[in-house]
This record gives C-alpha cells, structure tokens and sequence, in this order.
C-alpha cells in the first residue's frame, strides 16, 4: 500500500507511518478456491497483499460467475462483496491483511494529510 501510494505523490514519514498504523493483525493466508471472510456487520476490509481474488456469484449448476477482480493492494470491502448472492475467493496462494482502520480514516478523512487523501483518490480513479 505504502509503495503503491507513494507513486501518486511524495508522502511524509508521518504518511508513512500512518500507513503502516493502519494494518493489524497477521496475514491471512487463503489457498485457491477458499473464501476470503469478511463479515458485513462487523464492516470488514481486507487489502489483498499478494495472489488473486474474486468476487462473485455461485451457480445453481456449481460454476461460478466472476464478477470482479481484486489483485495486491486492492481494498475488499463487507459491505460492497458480500451479499445473499455474492461470495469472495482466493483464485490462486493469496493472503490478505485487515484494513478496517484503513478503509475508516480514508472514508472520514480522518486526521490525513491532504497529500496522502490526494494519493489514495488518484489510485482509486487509476483502478476505476
């Protein structure tokens, strides 16, 4: 996260190290076909920090229909990917990191440095 903002703009240490407050708790690994679990009343984010995710819809036949892609350093969020007819899963070796914390301060701007909101907005309409 931290080198994928850094190429938007010139972050601060103080930047940095808020990034780097924001993730906690250990990776979680997920091996190709397992869900990744994020809990929508609990309003989970997870960053993907390495492998492929998938966001979508189990067929009545078993297939799967893929609806979105999640690659490293994409946030997946509760409330966008799980539904009652939406499923999140590792594609391939993928781990993920809770970014709850991440995803709050950017949603209220939060005590955040205009330069590392700038930074994160121009990487959000990159991936759009």
């Amino acid at each position: 996260m931290e080198r994928m903002l850094s190429s938007f703009a010139v972050l601060s240490s103080s930047d940095v190290d808020r990034i780097r407050g924001w993730f906690r708790g250990p990776a979680l690994a997920h091996p190709p076909g397992s869900p990744v679990p994020l809990h929508p009343e609990r309003k989970d984010a997870r960053v993907v920090a390495r492998g492929w995710v998938a966001r979508g819809a189990m067929l009545e036949d078993g297939r799967r229909q893929i609806v979105g892609l999640s690659l490293p350093g994409d946030v997946i969020l509760a409330t966008d990917s799980v539904d009652a007819d939406m499923a999140v899963w590792a594609l391939t070796d993928a781990s993920t990191l809770d970014a709850t914390l991440l995803w709050d301060a950017i949603s209220e701007s939060a005590d955040i440095s205009p330069r590392l909101l700038e930074a994160w907005r121009s990487s959000v309409l990159r991936s759009a």
